[in-house]
């Protein structure tokens, strides 16, 4: 199932993996396809063959459609039969590939391209297989029945297929209300168009991790990054949209000097000008991280001085002391003595 999932998202555009290492088969199915040209030859190789990165090298070389059909019907690996139907142009031949029952490859890649939409229709509500599913929710142009299925399909991964085809506003919310997967309604939110009320359900919503991603992602409202800054219970939430605020010197001075949480007051700190709320922030809080990130904000030489010298944090020191360009201004003492020599 992995990998007709990822045999369809290849089709549906969809970049695929990138790994450090090349494997062995994929190199050796290369080099073989760069030295053929002739179209017959390559199809009697994806035919016969069982190394899976060979279709789809060997299928883009080749554009003769009674090659590409007899690949389909013959070919040994399911990549290879999917491959060869997707590059099909008629739709006769695509029609009956996607009645086939027996064989889920051609199946999917027939009706990702296929025009007849009671054939689609049928496959996107009953296939078995999600992937196929999800394969004629992309060809669908009825609306209705895209909704139904976003809002109704067993699988989350066929769901969220036919959210992202989905404009209807109203729709949408009923997705959003009533979708017991997160990183589905995240799906839906985003496409949400009214900022009133992309903001209150970010506000709202159960699940921190989607109010993470909408805040990151999709939200640009200042007063609601404000609230949720100040308020919200996910750790991370709090802290993009701190890092989101803009022209809000007040707020983050409120939340770098008196919030609970020491992460929260580092977020803040850093993205603090004031020099006079730094040096206060630097000299009495009691987490040295947020002490450090106050360092890395100030310009003051004095007070950076002060610090290089006194801080009880090794951490802090060295920070300090890297502001001042690795040196440490002498004392008023010692410059008298140097003075006076």
């Amino acid at each position: 199932m992995k990998k007709m999932l990822s045999f369809l998202f290849v089709l549906a555009g969809f970049s695929t993996p990138i790994y450090a290492r090349i494997p062995p088969a994929q190199t050796e199915a290369l080099s073989m396809v760069n030295r053929i040209d002739d179209q017959a030859t390559l199809a009697d190789i994806v035919i016969k063959s069982t190394n899976q990165y060979m279709p789809n090298y060997a299928i883009n070389k080749i554009d003769d459609q009674t090659l590409l059909l007899e690949i389909a019907k013959k070919a040994v690996l399911g990549e290879a039969r999917g491959g060869a139907v997707h590059k099909l142009e008629n739709q006769t031949l695509l029609y009956e590939f996607a009645k086939n029952k027996d064989d889920e490859w051609v199946r999917g890649a027939a009706v990702y391209k296929l025009k007849d939409q009671v054939l689609a229709a049928d496959v996107a509500k009953k296939d078995k297989h999600e992937a196929v599913r999800s394969a004629a929710v992309h060809t669908l142009e009825d609306k209705n029945l895209i909704a139904d299925i976003a809002k109704n399909d067993a699988s989350m991964n066929v769901r969220k297929t036919a959210i992202s085809r989905l404009d209807d506003q109203a729709v949408l919310l009923e997705i959003i209300k009533n979708e017991k997967e997160w990183w589905v309604r995240v799906d839906a939110i985003c496409k949400l168009k009214d900022k009133t009320l992309l903001a209150e359900i970010t506000k709202k919503d159960p699940e921190g991790i989607l109010r993470l991603m909408v805040a990151q992602n999709v939200l640009d409202d200042q007063v609601v990054l404000a609230d949720l800054a100040k308020n919200d219970e996910n750790v991370q939430v709090r802290s993009v949209a701190i890092s989101k605020l803009k022209d809000q010197e007040a707020l983050l001075i409120e939340i770098a000097k008196n919030d609970l949480n020491n992460v929260i007051r580092t977020c803040a700190t850093a993205r603090l000008n004031d020099q006079i709320v730094l040096a206060e922030i630097v000299k009495t809080d009691e987490d040295e991280e947020v002490r450090r990130y106050a360092v890395t904000q100030l310009s003051d030489q004095t007070v950076l001085a002060d610090v290089a010298r006194n801080d009880v944090s090794e951490k802090v020191r060295f920070q300090a002391i890297h502001k001042l360009g690795g040196n440490l201004p002498p004392l008023e003492e010692e410059k008298r003595t140097q003075q006076n020599r």
